[in-house]
């Protein structure tokens, strides 16, 4: 237990740590969005467009990808799924997803 709540806290940390320069551009903004585990979607980053978007999910699977405890799922250009293991066991579930401003992240249980 005392393992998963460390992974917890080191994944959460983690993705604080991905904060992605902007760049300006007339199309709405977009949303990056986080869970770890069952927990409920929490706004991470505010972006200017989607091409701002794909390049801190870019970014976050290569950090994700770089760490050898994570298995890591790109599921779509705008969305991705790590697990941090110990001994095969899945201990911590990050996902995170783009979304324009305009469309809130799917309710729990309603999505993957």
């Amino acid at each position: 237990m005392r393992c998963s709540r460390f992974l917890f806290v080191l994944a959460v940390a983690f993705n604080t740590l991905l904060v992605y320069p902007s760049t300006t551009s007339a199309a709405c903004a977009w949303i990056v969005w986080t869970r770890v585990g069952p927990s409920e979607w929490h706004g991470f980053e505010i972006l200017d467009n989607r091409a701002a978007c794909v390049r801190m999910i870019e970014k976050s699977e290569r950090a994700h990808r770089a760490s050898s405890a994570q298995s890591v799922t790109r599921l779509s250009s705008t969305e991705l799924r790590s697990w941090a293991t110990d001994r095969a066991h899945a201990v911590a579930d990050v996902h995170l997803m783009c979304l324009p401003e305009t469309i809130a992240p799917p309710a729990m249980g309603a999505f993957r």
